[in-house]
């Protein structure tokens, strides 16, 4: 049975531009370290803890990265989902439902942890830790591990502008 999607969809050669641009917008440090910002009450509960929290996506003070998710697992679908596997009806279908997913209220459980490739960088101190704040450093390819071993998906965010992800993030989380 097929849905009723009001809403317009990438096409194959649209999901091949964007990801195409994204991939070329963006290198990966291997090897790197990458910062949380937090406070210094925050600070003092990660180290009793020995844990971090994250947050749920909806109390985030900027959503884009949600919707900016969806976008590109809509383009890596359009561009690469019959190479991958998919059926072309399997890949309308998806297109569809991600279509409406996009511009629909959502209720889904997903929670968030922040960080940044740049351990002294005065916007991330200014929105993240203005007043007696810290900046955490810890080695990706570690975070990384833990987060496969907890079922999350590590995935960078770009802001310059216009937001961008790297192709590598999109075929893993979509393993």
């Amino acid at each position: 049975m097929r849905i009723h999607n009001p809403f317009g969809r990438l096409t194959k050669a649209e999901g091949d531009e964007k990801i195409s641009r994204w991939s070329k917008s963006f290198e990966r440090i291997s090897n790197s370290n990458v910062y949380h910002y937090t406070s210094a009450a925050a600070l003092g509960g990660i180290l009793s803890s020995r844990s971090m929290f994250c947050t749920d996506y909806r109390q985030l003070n900027d959503t884009t990265e949600l919707s900016t998710g969806f976008e590109v697992v809509e383009a890596f679908i359009a561009s690469r989902g019959e190479e991958a596997g998919l059926s072309a009806t399997d890949v309308d279908d998806a297109l569809d439902h991600l279509a409406i997913l996009r511009r629909a209220p959502l209720h889904i459980s997903m929670f968030i942890a922040s960080f940044s490739f740049y351990g002294n960088d005065l916007s991330q101190w200014r929105a993240y830790a203005p007043s007696h704040g810290v900046s955490i450093g810890f080695r990706l390819s570690v975070l990384e591990r833990l987060a496969v071993a907890q079922h999350f998906v590590c995935s960078p965010v770009r802001y310059l502008g216009a937001r961008y992800f790297n192709e590598w993030c999109m075929a893993r989380s979509l393993q």
